[in-house]
């Protein structure tokens, strides 16, 4: 067992060497004159082993949710497929982990955090009683590759809106082709014929896609080969990795947990026993439609004289696109004005009958971070909230919990920017507690 690392000069010397490995990975994100890279920590991102058991009840639950809903829906979903997702959680106040929406129902950063933890394991060591239960995003995707029926030559197919990641699936692509999978990234012409899809190396047989579900059934401006690839896919001409999943694509499948038109549906999915867990752990949500305002505890609470009203301003709520990325797009009432949420209310209501979703705000724990800053470790405040993303692949029917990472962000949306902290989720045995 390595000695575990106290002293300053010793954190200082490691958070610039893992600072300096993602520089020279060359996974960093943004545009070209501003690549984005997070503040640095010197240490894991520590969790209970009941946390981390907690995790595991949400991810073993959540298939049963995907399949559910997808199994309801037009696209031909097939629960014996492979497939990715990912949820995003918060830690609340009271110690209970709170699953915030499915970040998306594509493998975006893999590459990035996979970089991470690997910089870490090989610089800091894990004291006694402290494990990784975590394989890495990469590997998973890899295991999972090898059960598709159509795994030879694949290509990794970014759309416009999601440009600022091409390092990380670059770096996908290699890693991938160095375990076995012959990847590209495609960045040239696609062709189309009878007998398959084609780039400048040859047939493909699988679509590693980076793009949603609407980007090729209906927004074809976000996709590069839009027409050929739609064609190859509904000519059954490859596979598509994940398969397409209405469930995972849209936030607003958590409403449905609340929402009463879907309660017969949910006991015929889940079962009363199981739902009733699910409703205590998810917060409140609901579909911002004008014509359908919320039930909360049995009470229908208007949008206007309710939700636009001071009380629920500062009970803490979020208005957050049913389909975006990421925190885009997101209101947060305790961030703003009361007017400017009332203002944001009106829009949520107007832009279409349920595009935004309405969420109750998660008091979150906070917390504090040693980080690197102008060559030295300082520490910051405890007021960073942190969002913990679950990566889980589902083959066979068994779910792979392949990743957790941390980030730690000030303010409330604790999603990743250049001043958030990204850390990899270390584990301490309960008996050490």
């Amino acid at each position: 067992m390595r000695k575990e690392l106290t002293d300053h000069e010793s954190l200082l010397g490691v958070a610039q060497e893992i600072e300096q490995r993602l520089w020279r990975a060359n996974i960093a994100y943004g545009p070209e004159d501003d690549p984005r890279l997070w503040r640095i920590s010197p240490r894991y991102f520590v969790i209970r082993e009941e946390t981390f058991d907690q995790i595991q009840a949400l991810a073993f639950a959540l298939p049963v949710f995907i399949n559910g809903v997808n199994s309801g829906s037009d696209d031909d979903w097939d629960p014996n497929k492979s497939y990715y997702f990912r949820f995003d959680a918060t830690i609340a106040r009271g110690g209970n982990v709170v699953p915030l929406e499915f970040q998306n129902e594509v493998p975006v950063e893999d590459a990035t955090v996979d970089a991470n933890r690997a910089a870490y394991q090989d610089l800091i060591p894990l004291p006694e009683g402290y494990f990784n239960p975590f394989g890495g995003s990469i590997n998973g995707i890899a295991r999972t590759l090898s059960s598709c029926d159509r795994a030879g030559n694949i290509a990794i197919v970014v759309p416009n809106s999601r440009s600022s990641y091409l390092r990380d699936y670059s770096t996908t692509s290699e890693v991938l082709t160095r375990m076995g999978f012959p990847t590209t990234l495609v960045n040239g012409d696609l062709t189309l014929s009878d007998d398959g899809l084609y780039n400048n190396r040859g047939r493909i047989d699988l679509i590693y896609r980076a793009f949603t579900r609407r980007d090729l059934l209906g927004e074809k401006d976000n996709l590069p080969h839009f027409e050929i690839l739609r064609k190859a896919y509904e000519s059954n001409l490859v596979d598509i990795f994940p398969p397409l999943s209405p469930a995972l694509e849209d936030k607003g499948v958590m409403a449905m947990l609340y929402m009463p038109e879907y309660e017969d549906t949910l006991k015929g999915v889940f079962g009363e026993s199981l739902l009733f867990h699910l409703r205590k752990q998810f917060p409140y949500t609901w579909l911002a439609d004008a014509d359908n305002p919320p039930v909360i505890d049995g009470s229908r609470r208007d949008w206007g004289s309710y939700f636009m009203s001071e009380e629920a301003w500062r009970e803490g709520y979020v208005l957050k696109p049913r389909r975006s990325f990421g925190s885009s797009g997101m209101i947060i009432s305790r961030e703003i004005s009361l007017p400017k949420w009332r203002d944001g209310v009106v829009a949520a209501l107007t832009i279409g009958s349920g595009g935004y979703v309405l969420q109750r705000h998660v008091d979150g724990q906070r917390y504090f971070a040693d980080v690197l800053e102008n060559g030295a470790i300082v520490r910051t405040e405890k007021n960073l909230g942190v969002r913990l993303s679950v990566t889980c692949l589902v083959s066979g029917g068994e779910v792979n919990i392949a990743e957790v990472d941390a980030c730690l962000s000030k303010g409330f949306r604790i999603h990743g920017t250049k001043d958030s902290v990204l850390m990899p989720v270390v584990v301490k045995r309960a008996k050490n507690d």
